[in-house]
């Protein structure tokens, strides 16, 4: 099995919102990151 990585709200709010430096954005598209419930609601609930 893979490694897994659990993605912090703010990398992802980052990353979906196109912040996210050029090295953090590459690293992201190679993984497949987890969130959290909290992380899915507090992306949902963000304005981007």
């Amino acid at each position: 099995m893979g490694k897994r990585y659990l993605t912090d709200t703010n990398a992802a709010i980052d990353f979906l919102g196109g912040k996210l430096p050029d090295k953090g954005k590459q690293f992201m598209m190679k993984i497949k990151p987890e969130i959290s419930i909290i992380t899915y609601i507090e992306i949902l609930s963000k304005k981007i």
